[in-house]
């Protein structure tokens, strides 16, 4: 790799030599290192941003539909602020919507997954209760820009 004719020994001694050679194999090593991890830190930056673009608020033209047990039990606008309590064959849902989130506030199922769900708030989101056979979805009635997207 090196020659011994390349070092001049009136200079400096041919272990300085040496280590200046090493020192600079070793920041070439390192500056690469860094454009690899902004390469890489950029690269999961760009894979999210679809996934972002594709949430939108449903706004003014959101509807809640709830499904009771494959049926259709309501349908109510998401800009009203009400509670909507659901019965059916002795379990219940208290759903709630306000400021345009819809969220489980009370039901009679044992794990109650349903009441710990976040709020929804964007078209196609859902909330699902599996013991009660309960759906609690949000539909859009514009046309979206996307009809699918896969993570």
């Amino acid at each position: 790799m090196y020659h011994f004719s390349d070092f001049n020994t009136t200079q400096g001694s041919f272990r300085d030599k040496i280590q200046v050679v090493r020192i600079r194999e070793r920041l070439k090593t390192y500056q690469y290192d860094i454009l690899l991890v902004a390469l890489l830190l950029l690269f999961c930056l760009l894979s999210f941003l679809p996934g972002l673009a594709g949430k939108r608020k449903t706004g003014e033209e959101g509807t809640v539909r709830i499904t009771c047990r494959g049926r259709i039990c309501g349908e109510y606008p998401l800009w009203e602020n009400r509670e909507i309590r659901i019965e059916e064959e002795g379990a219940y849902n208290l759903i709630r919507i306000e400021q345009g989130e819809v969220r489980v506030t009370d039901a009679s199922c044992r794990d109650r997954i349903c009441v710990h769900t976040r709020p929804i708030r964007y078209h196609g989101e859902s909330i699902i209760c599996l013991p009660n056979y309960l759906s609690v979805d949000i539909v859009s009635t514009e046309e979206g820009d996307y009809d699918a997207i896969a993570y």
